[in-house]
């Protein structure tokens, strides 16, 4: 579009042989976001890397002591309660 109006219209290829500069706009455009989505899934990757390692060491802690981070069983609980008179 220039100035509202459409400039130029067909396959990628008529615009690629139509309008060269237009082309080469677009194609650095779209090298531009493409370099963007990369960084940002570079960087959400090395969030998960660090919330599996965070689970990974987590499970390890609790294979050593079993019974950290875990709620009682029922069979578990004192059911003696103190009676108050």
């Amino acid at each position: 579009m220039d100035k509202g109006n459409i400039r130029i219209r067909g396959t990628l290829d008529d615009i690629r042989t139509k309008d060269p500069t237009l082309y080469a706009d677009w194609k650095e455009i779209m090298s531009k976001k493409k370099a963007e989505i990369d960084k940002k899934t570079q960087q959400k990757t090395g969030k998960e890397r660090w919330k599996l390692i965070q689970i990974v060491s987590k499970i390890g802690l609790q294979k050593h002591r079993p019974n950290v981070g875990k709620w009682k069983q029922d069979d578990e609980v004192s059911t003696a309660y103190p009676l108050i008179m």
